[in-house]
């Protein structure tokens, strides 16, 4: 028994690092730019022994991605679920989004930029999950205008914008820069708040510090 447990450890830890590896080299060199031989070369592996790990290229980036989303819009749902007060929901949202492009980064530049490299089922499915995200956006600023807290003339185009805007961290950020990561998902959250115009009930500007959110990474456990 302890030694088909170990076994079994054995082969999640270097699935991990397959994954881990293929990540690397995707965001390094492009999905089309890397080989199956450079994928075992990085995991340590022979090329035989890779397919032990993973079905074919094209559904290890599926994978990938779809690693990298999923806990993202799980996340932005329960926020929306659990925080009634839009402002909250949408900084919420904007600085779990922020914590997870800073956190795992070379993952979410994959994501971001190797979609184009896929086509038919697997295009299908990565983009579905990425409307769905996308939508959880729009409704929470849907429901921010529709409560007169927040103010645009084209909120679908909006969501998008901060979306966007969020998801440009993975391209950038450094641990070692002039923001720690709190602080610089405190700042786009606040900046948020702010492209969306939001107010108080007195009409005076509603800011981050205004809020009580939870942790940036509390519901991507």
């Amino acid at each position: 028994m302890r030694t088909q447990k170990a076994g079994k450890a054995n082969d999640e830890t270097t699935r991990q690092r397959v994954v881990r590896s293929a990540i690397e080299r995707f965001a390094d060199k492009g999905f089309h730019g890397t080989g199956i031989r450079d994928l075992a070369e990085a995991a340590g592996l022979t090329t035989s022994t890779l397919y032990h790990y993973m079905a074919n290229k094209d559904d290890l980036l599926v994978e990938i991605m779809e690693s990298a989303i999923a806990p993202l819009k799980r996340a932005a749902e329960q926020i929306l679920e659990t925080h009634p007060d839009p402002a909250v929901a949408l900084a919420s949202i904007v600085e779990h989004h922020v914590w997870a492009h800073a956190s795992d980064r070379l993952a979410c530049i994959v994501t971001d930029t190797e979609v184009r490299a896929l086509s038919g089922e697997r295009l299908d499915r990565v983009m579905a999950l990425r409307d769905a995200y996308e939508g959880v956006w729009k409704r929470a600023v849907a429901a921010g205008i529709s409560a007169g807290i927040f103010h645009a003339d084209a909120p679908g185009v909006a969501a998008r914008a901060l979306l966007q805007m969020a998801t440009g961290v993975s391209h950038w950020f450094s641990p070692s820069g002039s923001l720690k990561l709190d602080e610089l998902c405190r700042f786009y959250s606040d900046g948020a708040l702010g492209f969306l115009k939001a107010r108080k009930p007195d009409g005076s500007a509603l800011e981050r510090a205004d809020l009580e959110l939870p942790a940036p990474n509390h519901y991507l456990g």
